[in-house]
């Protein structure tokens, strides 16, 4: 299983006045993480209820757990470099963040779904 595709699920409670700097901030992450090798793909997932909670779900694919967490220290040292402290930048936002990371038990389609 170590070499195996990941899929990590990252759940963001984010206070809706701070829903758009969110979003922003995300999307600078995600420009150094989408350029970093073994992803395969994500999506940033919004609620589609404003009451919902979290307000925001990634789900992405990497190649393997080494994949990500390399990637996710090169991340980590990027921000550094630049002076930027994620975890001080997502409190300031009053956003908690929640991620795990998944293998797949069991893959299922609808009658609508193409089995992939």
């Amino acid at each position: 299983m170590p070499d195996d595709p990941v899929t990590t699920i990252v759940l963001f409670h984010v206070p809706p006045e701070s829903s758009a700097a969110f979003v922003a901030a995300w999307a600078e992450s995600n420009a150094f993480m989408s350029a970093q090798p073994g992803l395969v793909g994500g999506t940033l997932f919004r609620s589609a209820s404003d009451a919902a909670d979290p307000q925001f779900v990634n789900v992405a694919t990497w190649t393997s757990q080494a994949a990500l967490d390399q990637a996710r220290a090169r991340h980590a040292e990027h921000l550094a470099e630049q002076g930027i402290d994620q975890r001080e930048v997502w409190a300031k936002l009053g956003v908690t963040v929640s991620p795990a990371s998944y293998h797949v038990e069991v893959r299922y389609c609808g009658p609508d779904g193409n089995g992939e």
